[in-house]
């Protein structure tokens, strides 16, 4: 499909009139759902940026008759402030609905907004799938993953997102400064010569000619920077509070900078091919399987299969790995021969893991590399029993069920686990038993390193039995957990901090 057919091709040029917004999306494009079984209130929007300063005049969403109720929506800055507020006209047809808002709001180049509206009894139109990789035309991109969500009665700022969704909210955009004529200023005439007054007048009634201006700048304020708190270790934290709201902007993994590198093109498997170099696809299993050691997988979108690794020294590189397996990247398969919980050595960089309720891990248990790598909708986002390095990587939204006992990481401390400056954002989800959880009661634990990452949410952040050799340090911890941070006994602490304050915290809470 080409641009053009994704999005809408009416966008205004430089030569349009400049006081005619454009909208982004297509009006020809249908959702693959037009009606979502959801009947819950629910957050509905899209991250966008501009190419150029301009102003947002209003945002449109496409509705049915099943998408009851009174539709609000908003304006929001890349840390959740909302920037405006407007409200939709109720309809009683299918397709596009759009409202203006009261003033429009100017948005700045190169900078991050979400639009959104509130469907308050569900049953929003939604294409999976839509926003694989990062979207652009006539100065305005949605990144990867631009669909977001948040569940909540009245709304709220949404940054959750599942299987690269389209939820069909849209912006009117309009290129360059505001158009508004502001009233041509009051001219003061200059005074005739006047006799003097033999009685002084009131301040209020002189109309005092208004002499030239010295034109004396304000004086540029002296900006005192924030002090840099003090940490043990010598650690220094990342600049910035509250990074858990946009973890990208204090330089953490979050959905913008994992997964699939931008503008990369994906083949799907196996629509588009069946086969490549180290690889072939089992319709019979619907599984990519390794055909030769140190095979590269690169540049493959895998939809409803996983990938079967089972030669040395494997990596795949660049994919989209939407799946129902129970291990979407599988090293514990059938027949081997083998320690079959061992990934030989296999490398996954930026890739995205997209589960479901059956899905156990994106990858799991011995023996790979987890670089630039994005997880989410499996029970837990990786296992990692030894041998094994996670490191700028993503786990978010993991699907919650009865007894699931969802875990960022669960690793029985085997030895050699290091992860290291990647984001676990589960803090919005309630029944999350832990962000960590680590050791076995009565086995020699040892050997886990976890440095400079952004961990939230969980019952105990950190939930484990005592680990020799083990290293907590310069990680910064939120406060959404339901207990605390937990305890690492036997584990040195250093250098860790709250995400708020940047106040570091001298131990294990």
């Amino acid at each position: 499909m080409t641009i053009a057919a994704i999005f809408g091709a009416s966008l205004v040029a430089t030569t349009a009139t400049a006081a005619t917004p454009t909208s982004v999306l297509a009006s020809t494009i249908k959702p693959t759902t037009p009606v979502d079984s959801d009947r819950v209130p629910v957050e509905l929007g899209v991250k966008f940026s501009v190419a150029s300063a301009g102003t947002i005049t209003g945002i449109k969403f496409y509705s049915t008759p099943s998408n009851k109720g009174k539709h609000t929506g908003s304006l929001w800055s890349q840390n959740g402030t909302r920037l405006a507020t407007l409200t939709f006209p109720t309809v009683k047809t299918t397709g596009w609905v759009s409202a203006t808002f009261s003033k429009p709001v100017a948005v700045k180049a190169g900078q991050s907004y979400t639009a959104s509206y509130l469907a308050p009894a569900g049953g929003y139109a939604v294409s999976e799938k839509f926003f694989t990789q990062a979207k652009s035309n006539a100065g305005v991109t949605f990144p990867k993953n631009a669909g977001v969500y948040q569940y909540a009665k009245n709304g709220g700022f949404p940054t959750q997102t599942y299987r690269a969704s389209n939820y069909f909210v849209d912006v009117l955009y309009l290129a360059g400064a505001p158009t508004t004529t502001a009233p041509k200023p009051t001219v003061t005439p200059k005074p005739t010569t006047a006799p003097k007054p033999t009685v002084t007048p009131k301040p209020t009634q002189t109309a005092a000619p208004t002499p030239a201006p010295t034109t004396t700048p304000k004086p540029t304020p002296t900006v005192t920077p924030k002090p840099t708190p003090p940490t043990e270790a010598g650690s220094t934290p990342a600049s910035g509070k509250n990074c858990i709201t946009v973890p990208s902007q204090c330089g953490y993994p979050d959905e913008t900078n994992t997964g699939p590198a931008a503008g990369v093109a994906l083949t799907r498997v196996p629509e588009d091919a069946t086969s490549g170099p180290g690889w072939t696809y089992r319709s019979d299993i619907r599984a990519i399987q390794t055909t030769a050691d140190g095979a590269t997988l690169s540049n493959l979108s895998l939809a409803n299969g996983s990938i079967i690794v089972q030669h040395r020294g494997v990596t795949i590189r660049n994919a989209f790995i939407d799946s129902n397996d129970y291990y979407p990247v599988n090293c514990v398969y059938a027949g081997a021969t083998r320690d079959a919980d061992s990934c030989l050595g296999l490398t996954v960089e930026n890739t995205e893991i997209v589960g479901t309720a059956t899905c156990q891990a994106g990858l799991a248990f011995n023996g790979y590399t987890a670089r630039g790598v994005h997880v989410h909708g499996c029970t837990d986002g990786f296992k990692a029993d030894r041998d094994v390095l996670i490191e700028n990587s993503y786990v978010t939204g993991l699907t919650v069920s009865s007894g699931s006992h969802n875990d960022g990481v669960q690793s029985t401390a085997s030895g050699n686990i290091t992860v290291r400056h990647s984001t676990f954002k589960l803090g919005g989800q309630s029944d999350i038993n832990a962000v960590f959880q680590m050791g076995v009661t009565g086995a020699d634990n040892r050997g886990v390193t976890i440095e400079n990452n952004l961990i939230d949410g969980g019952g105990w952040m950190l939930n484990s039995r005592p680990i020799a050799d083990g290293v907590i340090k310069d990680n910064r911890f939120t406060h959404r957990s339901t207990w605390g941070i937990g305890d690492v006994a036997g584990a040195s602490w250093t250098g860790n901090y709250w995400d708020d304050t940047l106040a570091p915290i001298p131990n294990n809470n």
